[in-house]
């Protein structure tokens, strides 16, 4: 079990594993007076630390003094996990030739595996498959490998995974599935490779919403090329709405062309009574509804008639709004369309590395700001600034920013909490200018309310004096 770091000597032992100075650390283990396993206030070990920043030379040290190879954080994530999520192949062999578990979960039921597929680490994820990792281990929220890999846009790793023998159907607790949100996410890559394996193209979400869908409320018009050869819905779907309805909602030209082509009708109304040039119209789409309503025309002189669909359920005459808030449906507003909310956007995050904010003036391409200790002291960091934090947060269900290898998709609802430092600062900002600027409208107000009572104003009902 690790020890809790409280001395100087413990301190110094974790800022050496996290600059990876072997030297320091064989001095400080050498004075006999600090256990190789201490750990900070959330459970970091230095052997964490030293995986998770990648110096395999100071994991290989540590390992040889002793250090507990599966010893873990208190949200059960360890050095594997770490290095895996930093796509070290080489720390990731080491650990588990010293018998590290490799499918060892996070309380929320995040593995290795899980976290090199989400970062999209092939060669990680191949070395995990071929030691043994359970390609059907899955997170509390049923996210798989898979699933992470399909959000992310992971499509080799996808590929690995389904030959290794995982299901590619199995759905989130919330109904999404890798197709959905692949589709959601624009990956056309995943969804093809998926849709060829086999996946039913209308799998839903709870909520009622397909991958076509999704799509097309998104716009990702080489998506619904993808899907429309396996012939899924066009018509309305258990949330009232068609996908014709999503792109009409938010405009997008190619995305109702191709569906039109396909045979989506125009004049389509959804359990609202509104047709998909009504929504555009609504929205001001002007583009969009002068292409519905040609394509309207056309079936028409063609002969073709709308056809009388089932839309199951009748969805709640009230829909949440992107922003949160509730609008009456009688009239669609732009940012309100069931089944593409805020909760619309769903996806999957496995714990994040402790890893110290990136400062604000660095440039997006300057290298990753190192993982940090958050019981190191002022004196340890060189007094320039305050001890660091690790931001943690519960690996639940939402939706991500654009994808890629060093930054998968990241959780709007992980309960992480700004470091004390920002705090610090924003409360100790000046306020003056606000104030000011407060000040400067009451004055406004005050003049112009003053202006309505002046004397030469005649009130209503005064009559003007007669001569």
């Amino acid at each position: 079990m690790s020890l809790r770091v409280c001395t100087r000597l413990d301190q110094r032992l974790h800022a050496a594993a996290v600059k990876g100075d072997v030297e320091e650390t064989v001095r400080v283990l050498d004075t006999g007076r600090v256990h190789v396993d201490c750990a900070d206030r959330d459970g970091t070990t230095p052997l964490i630390l030293a995986a998770a920043n990648g110096h395999v030379d100071l994991v290989k040290e540590l390992l040889e003094q002793g250090a507990e190879s599966n010893a873990t954080r208190h949200t059960g994530t360890g050095a594997l996990f770490f290095a895996a999520q930093g796509g070290f192949l080489d720390i990731v062999t080491l650990l588990l030739d010293q018998g590290c578990k490799i499918n060892q979960a996070s309380k929320d039921g995040g593995t290795a595996l899980i976290v090199a597929a989400q970062c999209g680490h092939m060669d990680v994820v191949i070395e995990l498959l071929r030691r043994g990792a359970d390609p059907h281990s899955a997170m509390k929220d049923r996210a798989t490998a898979v699933f992470v890999a399909s959000q992310n846009g992971h499509t080799s790793v996808v590929r690995t995974l389904l030959n290794a023998g995982a299901k590619a159907n199995v759905r989130r607790v919330d109904g999404a599935s890798p197709l959905w949100i692949a589709s959601q996410m624009g990956h056309q890559g995943v969804v093809r490779l998926l849709l060829n394996h086999g996946v039913n193209p209308d799998v839903t979400r709870h909520d009622g919403a397909t991958p076509l869908f999704k799509a097309a409320h998104k716009g990702h018009v080489e998506v619904v090329h993808e899907l429309l050869p396996f012939k899924p819905c066009l018509g309305l779907l258990k949330n009232g709405e068609s996908a014709l309805h999503a792109a009409a909602l938010y405009g997008h030209l190619q995305v109702l062309r191709v569906l039109v082509e396909a045979g989506a009708d125009p004049g389509l109304k959804n359990d609202q009574g509104l047709t998909p040039i009504q929504i555009a119209a609504q929205a001001r789409h002007y583009e969009a509804v002068q292409l519905l309503k040609e394509a309207l025309t056309k079936r028409k002189e063609t002969g073709q008639i709308t056809p009388k669909t089932s839309p199951g359920p009748r969805s709640p005459r009230l829909v949440q709004s992107m922003s949160g808030s509730v609008v009456s449906s009688g009239v669609q507003s732009q940012n309100s369309s069931r089944g593409s909310s805020r909760n619309s956007s769903l996806g999957t995050i496995v714990e994040t590395s402790p890893v110290l904010p990136r400062s604000v003036s660095s440039p997006s391409n300057s290298k990753p700001a190192q993982y940090v200790s958050c019981e190191l002291s002022n004196i340890v960091d060189g007094g320039a600034r305050p001890r660091a934090t690790l931001a943690t947060g519960s690996c639940t269900s939402v939706s991500g920013r654009t994808p890629s290898s060093s930054n998968p998709s990241p959780s709007p609802s992980i309960s992480s909490e700004p470091p004390q430092s920002m705090i610090a600062a924003l409360q100790k900002a000046p306020r003056h200018a606000s104030h000011a600027d407060v000040s400067s409208v009451k004055n406004i107000f005050r003049r112009t309310l003053a202006s309505f009572r002046r004397s030469s104003i005649v009130k209503r009902n005064d009559k003007p004096h007669e001569p």
